[in-house]
């Protein structure tokens, strides 16, 4: 796999961590909770590119060789990092203390909130990843066939 089939499976991989980043900076302005998720979408970006980057070519050597699966596991991986990365944020005091509008944020409340946000966007994020792995997956395998035809 060359240094660009790699570049372009990774961003195919950052497009959902791309558009989560976008809404968490635009949706959640103003919320006190905005600069959690704004970290976390950063951390799902970087986790996106470098994962993607590296992991689809380990893929490739496991007899895995179906494109869509060798782009969707890998973001796969990217959400569950950015999820870690969410416990971990949340329970620091950028949640934990902070006024809610409703009294102070404990860290059980905290913890729920990481438990209900996995909850409810983990289905979006599999459904925008796959639409994301299946796009990749055509584009990255014309692109090889352009490659082997020599055209």
């Amino acid at each position: 796999m060359t240094s660009s089939m790699r570049l372009i499976s990774a961003l195919f991989i950052a497009i959902p961590a791309v558009i989560f980043g976008f809404l968490s900076f635009f949706l959640f302005k103003g919320e006190y909770f905005w600069m959690t998720y704004v970290l976390v979408s950063i951390v799902f970006i970087g986790a996106s590119i470098l994962i993607g980057a590296i992991f689809p070519y380990n893929l490739l050597s496991n007899r895995i060789h179906s494109t869509w699966i060798q782009l969707f596991v890998p973001g796969i991986l990217a959400w569950l990092v950015a999820l870690l990365t969410l416990i971990l944020v949340n329970s620091t005091p950028l949640c934990v203390g902070r006024d809610n509008g409703d009294g102070t944020n404990t860290l059980l409340l905290c913890f729920v909130q990481s438990i209900g946000f996995s909850i409810i966007y983990t289905p979006i994020e599999i459904f925008l990843l796959g639409m994301s792995s299946i796009g990749g997956s055509f584009f990255i395998n014309r692109v090889r066939a352009k490659i082997h035809t020599g055209s």
